[in-house]
């Protein structure tokens, strides 16, 4: 059983340095206000504090499922808040017709990066764990965001543009980075 634990400006640090090395988004998540939130991160109870500051080392969390369903739980909770709430995932770049038969949603964003995402026009709990796996890039970086009413809502195997991404980016509410060698998660939320 994983235990909540709040984090403190190192944790920014870190989050800052894996957004640094992510591709367009994570670049215009590096424009908010990071320092004015508030990061978590769920380790086994007996954690030391040595270890839960030792954001790129493995072996704090046990390689099981229990990381990825608090983010998956986090992600759902968030969806059904949200009139139109996007979940965002950064993912390696594949060839597009890879993605003919694909059940992950996805945005691509030329020439760079594809975006796997869920959101809360449709909230199906398949969707929603199919883009927290896919998302497994390095760096992992997620972002739980919306748009504002009136603007269209995002279609699976489009393009996004940097406008559209830079606008999700300043509407973010939680950022995902992963941590611990990939083996748990650091995640900030606006206050």
């Amino acid at each position: 059983m994983l235990k909540e634990f709040k984090l403190g400006s190192e944790a920014i640090s870190y989050i800052r340095s894996q957004l640094g090395l992510g591709y367009s988004l994570a670049q215009h998540l590096l424009n908010l206000p990071l320092e004015q939130g508030q990061v978590t991160t769920y380790l086994p109870a007996l954690t030391s504090d040595e270890a839960k500051r030792s954001f790129d080392k493995g072996g704090v969390v046990d390689r099981s499922e229990e990381p990825l369903h608090k983010v998956v739980t986090l992600v759902s909770a968030f969806l059904r808040e949200q009139v139109k709430g996007y979940a965002v995932f950064e993912g390696f770049w594949r060839d597009r017709s890879l993605f003919a038969t694909a059940k992950e949603q996805h945005l691509f964003y030329e020439p760079e990066a594809i975006y796997y995402f869920a959101s809360s026009a449709n909230p199906d709990p398949v969707y929603i764990e199919a883009a927290v796996r896919a998302g497994r890039s390095y760096p992992y970086i997620g972002v739980l965001t919306s748009l504002p009413e009136g603007k269209p809502d995002i279609q699976s195997g489009t393009n996004v543009t940097s406008q559209q991404l830079r606008e999700l980016a300043s509407r973010a509410q939680h950022i995902v980075v992963g941590s611990y060698d990939d083996e748990g998660y650091l995640i900030w939320a606006r206050r």
